[in-house]
């Protein structure tokens, strides 16, 4: 396809890849050593984090602007139970990581096939991807293997000058990152160190809308001693409606009861426009599930901080106890079941 990368290109970041796997920069390097690569193309900047200091996952990630930075950031700052596991690879980067053999997809072994290329060893076979909130992570298209190019070629760069002195990432206070950026000297690219001072970015708040009739509706029944466990889970499903789109993963909204583990509803959300767009809809979601069945939960419990936040509006509308625990055995249960059957199993 016309915006694929070339075999020359693919082969490129193979080599670049197996340089980095060599050189081992999570040896010396935390994932929170953060620093930018701009692309010389379309001027985003991509912050590069190495992980694998623990030696469990090998990858260099660029996580793509300054809002994912942030967000990356929150994530590292957060409480662990605000947000739901994998949020990470909720937020739009570039990864090329590094796993074994058995844990390649069709896609990247035909790739590998066609090059010709071999990797021995533990955790030896580059990977590379695209990540987008809401969606299946694919490989690179032509544009991002360019900028991946560039961000694994100044990795080569950074990581040993780190080693050397780590205060080069340092370059000013916290808001200010050490970003390489490139010119145009005669035909060649010049790379060379800047210090960027970010500004943290404005969030706007999530549109959130919920139907006031079906609200209503509900306020007029009366609560009894109902307990439901809710979660928003991430489907290891692909949808995809036509060949040519990216797919995407379903998020399911489970509504379970508490004490018999029976399952009121799973409702079905996707990404539409962006993730904070299908978040907003969460809660219109969850009103309709308690319409449907006529439910008047005295209490409904949430994993997440996130949800809880999501769900609090509707909680003070209805007047029902929201809490926040990770012991949520129906629900982990009808999530086992869930996944069982997708697999086959």
């Amino acid at each position: 396809m016309v915006n694929e990368p070339t075999l020359a290109e693919w082969r490129h970041l193979y080599d670049l890849a197996a340089r980095i796997k060599t050189m081992a920069p999570w040896g010396w390097m935390d994932e929170t050593d953060v620093f930018g690569v701009q692309d010389p193309v379309s001027g985003e900047t991509g912050y590069v984090s190495i992980m694998g200091a623990l030696g469990e996952h090998l990858a260099v990630t660029a996580y793509l602007g300054t809002k994912t930075l942030y967000e990356f950031w929150e994530f590292q700052d957060e409480d662990s139970s605000y947000w739901p596991d994998g949020h990470l690879l909720e937020m739009p980067q570039l990864q090329v990581s590094f796993l074994g053999r058995d844990e390649l997809e069709p896609a990247d072994r035909a790739l590998m096939k066609q090059l010709g290329l071999t990797f021995r060893g533990k955790q030896a076979y580059p990977v590379f991807r695209s990540y987008l909130p809401g969606y299946v992570p694919v490989l690179l298209n032509a544009p991002e293997a360019r900028f991946m190019t560039h961000i694994l070629e100044q990795v080569l760069d950074v990581a040993p000058r780190i080693r050397e002195d780590d205060a080069i990432l340092l370059p000013g206070d916290d808001d200010t990152y050490l970003v390489r950026v490139a010119h145009m000297q005669g035909d060649q690219l010049m790379w060379e160190d800047t210090a960027v001072h970010l500004s943290p970015p404005d969030y706007e708040p999530l549109p959130i809308s919920v139907d006031t009739q079906v609200l209503e509706t509900l306020k007029k029944q009366k609560p009894g001693s109902l307990e439901l466990e809710v979660d928003l889970i991430l489907i290891p499903a692909r949808v995809q409606e036509k060949a040519d789109e990216r797919p995407r993963f379903p998020y399911a909204l489970g509504v379970i009861d508490a004490r018999t583990g029976f399952i009121f509803g799973i409702p079905l959300l996707t990404v539409e426009t962006s993730l904070e767009e299908m978040w907003a809809r969460v809660p219109d979601t969850f009103v309709h599930v308690l319409a449907d069945h006529k439910l008047a939960p005295y209490q409904v419990t949430v994993p997440t901080g996130f949800l809880l936040e999501l769900l609090t509006p509707v909680s003070t509308a209805l007047g029902f106890k929201l809490r926040q625990s990770d012991d949520m055995p129906q629900l982990r249960a009808a999530v086992d079941s869930l996944f069982q059957s997708l697999a086959g199993d």
